[in-house]
């Protein structure tokens, strides 16, 4: 699999053209994998992209919100901490943290922040990935969180 995968394929070089295939040519990111953590002030945090790979080993460190919850802050609800901790399961770290929501397509785990606000921490697609999964229409451009 990794002959013909990487051996034995066309790949494209730096100046645009291609190492043909049968040859040697070095490995670019995409080829060995993707990082599944970065570290930012002393921390370390997953990243989003790297979040379904890792799903089946992350048992712990999880923090379970219902989908009502997971709506309203896809919608843009960013409540502070206090806030939500007098309304649900308190969160009891400061930072990085992955929430878990059971979807009707299965678990869902999604990056946030716990700061002064609860806040994911998912671009514009991933969160359309979530609403797909929850059936609830994509943002509009014009529209604020």
């Amino acid at each position: 699999m990794v002959e013909d995968r990487i051996f034995n394929q066309k790949c494209p070089n730096k100046r645009g053209n291609l190492w043909p295939e049968g040859t040697f040519h070095p490995l670019k990111l995409i080829h060995v994998g993707l990082p599944a953590f970065t570290k930012k002030r002393d921390a370390w945090r997953s990243r989003q992209e790297a979040v379904p790979a890792l799903q089946s080993l992350i048992t712990e460190s999880k923090h379970s919100i219902s989908t009502d919850t997971l709506t309203r802050l896809l919608k843009g609800w960013a409540p502070m901490i206090e806030e939500y901790n007098s309304e649900f399961e308190p969160i009891e770290v400061d930072g990085p943290l992955l929430l878990s929501s059971q979807l009707p397509s299965g678990e869902a785990l999604i990056s946030a922040w716990a700061g002064a606000r609860l806040t994911l921490m998912l671009d514009e697609k991933g969160r359309d990935i979530l609403r797909l999964k929850l059936g609830m229409p994509f943002q509009a451009d014009d529209e604020e969180e």
